[in-house]
C-alpha cells in the first residue's frame, strides 16, 4: 500500500432537510485496501458509499481522492470521475434485461468511448476472470442469482477502476453464491491492485476484509 492515503475524507456531514445522516466522520482508505463498511438499516452505510463513489455531496466537508477534492467537481467532472476511477455493484445488479451477458459487462466502456472491437475483447476477458465465459451471449433472465451477481461484478471491474464500492452484494444470495461472492472479491483486490470498499450485514466478508468499519446514527465507531 502506498504511504499517501488513496481516498480521505474529513470532517463530513450529510443531512436531508431536518434528517441528519452522516456526523462529523473522518475517515482514511489506503490503495488495494479492502474495507468492509458494517452497521444497522439506517445507520447511513449506502449514504457513505454515495460519498465515497460521488453519487452525492456532502453537506459539509472534504472528500479527496487522489489528492483531488471531489466535493468541488462539476456534474460533467463528476460523471467523468465515476466512469474512470469507481466500479459500483448494487444490491439489485440493474442488468439491463434486452441486453446479453457482454453486453451489460461491457455497459461502462461505451461512455469511455472504447472502440467496439476492444469492448468485446475486454468484456470476454473479464468474464473469463469470473467464471462466465460460456455466458456470454446469454440474456440476464436465463441467468441464475449467482450468475447475475458475477456480470454485475464484471460490469463493475471492465474499465479497470482504481476503486471498487459494492452496497450489500450478497444481500439477495444464498450462502453458497455469498461465498462465491467473497472469493471473487478477494481475488479481485489480489490481481488488481484495487481498493475495495464493501456495505454489508455479511461477517464473512467482514472476516476476510483487511478492515472493518462500523457506523451508528451516522457516526464511525
Amino acid at each position: 500500500m502506498s504511504q499517501t492515503p488513496l481516498m480521505v475524507l474529513t470532517n463530513i456531514h450529510k443531512s436531508y432537510k431536518t434528517d441528519v445522516v452522516l456526523r462529523d466522520v473522518d475517515l482514511k482508505i489506503e490503495t488495494g485496501e479492502f474495507v468492509v463498511l458494517m452497521g444497522p438499516s439506517g445507520s447511513g452505510k449506502s449514504t457513505l458509499l454515495n460519498i465515497l463513489g460521488g453519487l452525492d455531496k456532502p453537506s459539509a466537508g472534504v472528500v479527496l481522492v487522489d489528492g483531488a477534492d471531489i466535493t468541488k467537481l462539476s456534474d460533467r467532472k463528476l460523471s467523468e470521475f465515476r466512469n474512470q476511477t469507481i466500479g459500483f455493484v448494487f444490491q439489485f445488479f440493474y442488468l439491463q434485461p434486452f441486453l446479453s451477458v457482454a453486453e451489460n459487462i461491457a455497459l461502462p466502456l461505451i461512455p469511455a468511448k472504447v472502440p467496439k472491437k476492444t469492448r468485446v475483447k475486454m468484456a470476454e476477458e473479464v468474464a473469463e476472470k469470473v467464471g462466465l465465459k460460456e455466458k456470454l451471449r446469454s440474456l440476464p433472465k436465463q441467468l441464475s442469482g449467482g450468475e447475475i451477481q458475477r456480470v454485475a461484478i464484471a460490469r463493475a471491474i471492465t474499465n479497470r477502476p482504481k476503486i471498487i464500492i459494492a452496497d450489500e452484494p450478497t444481500g439477495n444470495l444464498d450462502h453458497a453464491n455469498s461465498l462465491n461472492v467473497i472469493k471473487l472479491f478477494r481475488q479481485i483486490c489480489k490481481q488488481s491492485g484495487s481498493t475495495l470498499i464493501v456495505a454489508t450485514h455479511d461477517e464473512e466478508i467482514a472476516n476476510v476484509a483487511d478492515r472493518t468499519l462500523k457506523l451508528k446514527d451516522g457516526r464511525l465507531i
